[in-house]
């Protein structure tokens, strides 16, 4: 938008300058109408260059609406992931350890982890291991009640 309210003032700026240097002019009739063409084949090309398709497209479109089920789903991630980072604050997680937990949590393997984190299953592996140690738990599906107690407690905060 911003683009578009700096080329049309500019364009309305240059516009009049070149007005008031034609009516100075006082050129004939035919040559006012040639200089005329030549000026509007000049904006119709800068207009190309300032302005490719896309983003007259983009300018000429009507905005969408967020369709709300989109929305609702963005909105429950963040409640999970906020959910998680509490539960890992509350352990005393290491920021690595953090992004294991949240990733177990969305249900991800050890392998697909390690290769979301470029690190070895090893590794991967020994951060669950510290996390099961430090949550005091002993597989994933108490890390995600863990999740699901402490994102449900913040929903009925907020409801309150």
């Amino acid at each position: 938008m911003c683009y578009g309210t700096a080329a049309l003032s500019a364009g309305l700026a240059i516009g009049s300058i070149l007005a008031i240097s034609l009516l100075n002019a006082q050129l004939a009739s035919g040559q006012f109408l040639i200089v005329n063409l030549m000026l509007v084949v000049l904006c119709i090309i800068v207009t190309i260059i300032v302005f490719p398709e896309n983003k007259l497209n983009d300018l000429i479109l009507p905005v969408e609406e967020e369709n709300t089920e989109a929305a609702a789903e963005r909105t429950r991630k963040a409640r999970w992931k906020q959910a998680c980072e509490e539960v890992a604050a509350e352990g005393g997680l290491t920021a690595r350890e953090t992004e294991v937990l949240i990733m177990l949590a969305k249900g991800m393997s050890a392998q697909q982890i390690a290769d979301a984190l470029v690190v070895s299953v090893h590794t991967v592996r020994a951060h669950v291991r510290n996390i099961h140690s430090k949550l005091a738990v002993s597989n994933r599906n108490q890390i995600v009640q863990l999740a699901e107690a402490k994102r449900d407690a913040a929903l009925i905060g907020e409801k309150e």
